[in-house]
């Protein structure tokens, strides 16, 4: 959890002791955020009539074997030399992700590491491609230090 997430995190715990029996509760960003009774919170969906305030995105690198990112390698901005997936937090707990276009060529150079344990493929891999598309973003939730894989994202080598 870094420094923004742990400060509303803590926020919103004292938001909802404040304001108990409230359900929602704006920011100061015009996002509304549901409270639950459980300490738990999550941004709300907006209609697609109204603005859409950008997502919390942050980066990550390689999974390992088992579908599951170390939060330790995470980072709220592209690390050239280290990031692969673009994850863009849901709710305090879930995200969508998806390999970052930047990272394209460390991917394809090694599928195993990179893309097989979090990834389907809708066509075989060759070393002729030179991106990749995906088609699907994954679902990955939080369990304690570790984004773990509900649902592989769909890609396709072009």
């Amino acid at each position: 959890m870094n420094n923004f997430d742990f400060y509303l995190d803590r926020a919103i715990k004292a938001t909802l002791q404040k304001f108990a029996g409230s359900e929602k509760v704006k920011t100061q960003d015009g996002r509304v955020v549901i409270l639950n009774s459980d300490g738990t919170w999550k941004y709300e969906e907006q209609n697609s009539n109204q603005s859409t305030p950008s997502s919390r995105i942050v980066y990550l690198m390689s999974p390992n074997k088992d579908g599951e990112f170390n939060r330790s390698y995470e980072t709220t901005n592209f690390v050239e030399s280290e990031s692969v997936y673009k994850f863009e937090l849901t709710s305090q707990n879930e995200a969508q992700f998806s390999i970052d276009s930047r990272a394209f060529g460390r991917a394809l150079n090694m599928t195993d590491t990179y893309v097989l344990p979090v990834c389907d493929e809708t066509n075989e891999f060759s070393y002729d491609y030179n991106s990749i598309k995906t088609l699907k973003k994954g679902v990955a939730t939080l369990n304690g230090s570790k984004w773990v894989v509900k649902q592989k994202a769909q890609i396709q080598y072009e």
